[in-house]
């Protein structure tokens, strides 16, 4: 109980310290006031919860050693002398065997992926690693290469061809007349008016 006193005895003191500092009126200006008090607790009470943060993430900076305890500035590490550094190890190279994924394609680097991942095909790539293994330059330049370019316009002429060759031998198989689609209720009333023809 004796919190809650201390707590709107601090509210009444800012009030009181609100009212003196704008000089408004308590009778008149009291939703003013109140608008006014009401901000500034708040922000006091971030700014209470911002140091009390601060409070506790210094501490475990200092418990950590990562900060000077009188100056609280970072703690640098000594820089190693050239002479005390260790020869890195040589790298292994590994062979990965069977680096496919769940669809079986061949996954050499990300950049596959994200290629594979943009609507490319594997066809596609491997034309554009075949491309970046013999000029020595990265996906995105294979791909902007006039070999590629060269590549995809054959196959887009080679599409249009087989296209427009099924196009012509499914017209000439069905005819040129296509059979029309009744609905069930133009078959039903076919049925309803049919009469066996005399022969």
């Amino acid at each position: 109980m004796s919190d809650d006193n201390t707590t709107l005895d601090k509210v009444e003191e800012l009030r009181e310290e609100v009212i003196e500092k704008y000089g408004l009126d308590e009778e008149t200006q009291d939703e003013l006031i109140e608008q006014i008090t009401n901000e500034a607790l708040e922000t006091k009470k971030n700014t209470s919860n911002a140091i009390e943060q601060k409070s506790k993430y210094r501490q475990q900076l200092l418990d950590a050693g990562m900060i000077d305890p009188v100056t609280f500035k970072p703690i640098e590490k000594p820089k190693a002398d050239a002479d005390k550094v260790a020869t890195p190890l040589p790298k292994v190279e590994t062979k990965q065997e069977n680096n496919q994924d769940t669809q079986g394609l061949t996954v050499e680097k990300g950049e596959d992926l994200v290629f594979l991942g943009m609507g490319g095909t594997q066809v596609e790539l491997d034309v554009l690693r075949m491309i970046t293994r013999t000029e020595q330059i990265s996906l995105a330049e294979a791909k902007a290469s006039p070999y590629f370019s060269l590549y995809k316009q054959n196959e887009e002429a080679k599409k249009k061809t087989e296209d427009a060759q099924l196009n012509a031998s499914t017209a000439s198989k069905s005819g040129t007349k296509k059979k029309k689609v009744q609905t069930r209720e133009e078959h039903m009333e076919a049925v309803k008016n049919w009469k066996p023809s005399k022969s």
